[in-house]
């Protein structure tokens, strides 16, 4: 029982699926590459307002991150532990 692919060919013989795919990941390229560039454009213009350091406090940040990465581990186990039966 084999089944055949239903492709969805245009007017060129083409997939669809594929064109689109290529489109997207065009795209993809584009708004990427438009925010790379603006970054390099505008990287050390700015020397008004407060500096990185001000900002982004990264000791907070780091604790909040392991409490997010903690609470999605507990979260694995705990399914894991509920689909083997393993309440306690």
């Amino acid at each position: 029982m084999t089944h055949a692919a239903a492709t969805h060919h245009t007017s060129m013989g083409l997939d669809s699926r594929k064109m689109a795919f290529w489109a997207f990941i065009g795209s993809e390229c584009l708004l990427f590459s438009s925010l790379i560039s603006t970054y390099l454009v505008y990287k050390g213009r700015s020397v008004v307002g407060p500096s990185p350091h001000e900002i982004l406090n990264i000791p907070f940040t780091s604790v909040s991150t392991f409490d997010l990465l903690m609470s999605s581990l507990m979260m694995v186990l705990a399914l894991a532990a509920v689909q083997r039966g393993d309440m306690k």
